[in-house]
């Protein structure tokens, strides 16, 4: 590796969007940003060289970058919880390139759950994969002009061999002094996504511990503002149950354990008023707010959230599909809420 490609190398694997998978947005210029002397055209030669070494597949007609072992030698693969992630964030990749290369790597780490994502990812399992696919911008010929001009240096380590015989060694005293900026940047944004975390979780203890097992999290692949939302929804949830503070979860327990993707089925942030004038009008109310639980509550019930289907991705669309789902339960049991209201036998 050249000492650009080292540091970016390092730079993409302590980015706190890049997920489970090993995805991440093609965006070089904001990550020119990192160090005060690099510049975006240094990152984009040092990109191109790490493809060519298929450290990373890059995809640039959907703007997406794959650092390609990251499942098998970041923990990944070994963690269930984490893992399960991963295989869900791989099947939304858009890029056929990617996802062969994802394919592959998931064949090598055997499990079965691996070996049935990655038939669904590129059932073609011989077709040939490319380090990158270009766009034909502009962007790409000046890296390509780039390459053919460079002079050629020593490699310190080989693209294909990370993670089977460990990770690459320093390449000097510039590499280290990047690095320490870029940590010193990716620590910052954790710190601000951590300060909007403990402002969220209802029970504030061991505020140190909480910092290190979240940016614990966070490096892993977890989006931030995917724990803080988890945080959030649990403060909502044992502020309704009542919940004495002793038995709410530690910061520390909650974070270690990846509790931000727990399926919370109690009473949900939405308190359905007690029905008052036209009753045809109050559940049609409720059924706008998607208040299932409000309404299950009235009848004695309790409503259970159903799974998010893998195809379900990103913060709006849980919610639309949560809405969705309450509103179908709230019209299956429109008759019994009537008939509940009324002190009249369901139809």
């Amino acid at each position: 590796m050249t000492v650009d490609q080292q540091w970016l190398f390092e730079a993409l694997l302590s980015q706190p969007t890049i997920s489970n998978a090993g995805v991440l947005a093609l965006t070089p210029r904001p990550w020119a940003r990192l160090a005060e002397d690099m510049t975006a055209e240094r990152v984009e030669a040092a990109l191109a060289g790490l493809a060519a070494k298929r450290y990373v597949v890059l995809d640039e007609d959907t703007g997406e970058l794959l650092v390609r072992t990251f499942m098998r030698n970041d923990g990944v693969s070994s963690n269930g919880k984490v893992f399960k992630n991963a295989l869900k964030v791989a099947l939304q990749v858009q890029s056929e390139a990617l996802r062969r290369v994802l394919a592959a790597e998931l064949r090598k780490v055997g499990t079965e759950d691996a070996r049935q994502a990655a038939a669904e990812l590129a059932p073609d399992a011989d077709a040939p994969v490319p380090t990158t696919v270009h766009g034909g911008n502009s962007t790409s010929d000046r890296i390509a002009d780039q390459k053919k001009s460079e002079r050629p240096q020593k490699s310190c380590g080989v693209g294909e061999g990370v993670g089977e015989g460990g990770k690459s060694p320093s390449v000097g005293g510039s590499v280290s002094s990047n690095r320490r900026r870029s940590d010193s940047a990716s620590a910052r944004a954790i710190d601000k996504a951590f300060d909007e975390f403990w402002s969220a979780y209802p029970r504030r203890e061991a505020k140190k511990g909480a910092r290190v097992k979240f940016g614990q999290a966070v490096k892993s692949g977890t989006d931030a503002a995917t724990i803080i939302a988890g945080a959030r929804r649990y403060a909502a949830y044992v502020a309704q149950v009542g919940r004495e503070r002793e038995k709410i979860k530690i910061p520390t327990t909650w974070l270690n354990n990846g509790c931000w993707d727990d399926e919370l089925n109690g009473p949900t942030t939405t308190q359905a008023p007690k029905p008052t004038g036209d009753l045809a009008e109050w559940l049609r109310e409720r059924w706008q707010a998607g208040d299932a639980a409000g309404v299950a509550r009235l009848l004695g019930e309790r409503y259970e959230r159903p799974d998010i289907p893998v195809a379900v991705d990103g913060k709006d669309a849980i919610a639309a599909f949560f809405r969705t789902s309450a509103r179908a339960w709230i019209e299956d049991h429109r008759g019994a809420v009537l008939a509940k209201l009324t002190g009249k036998a369901a139809a």
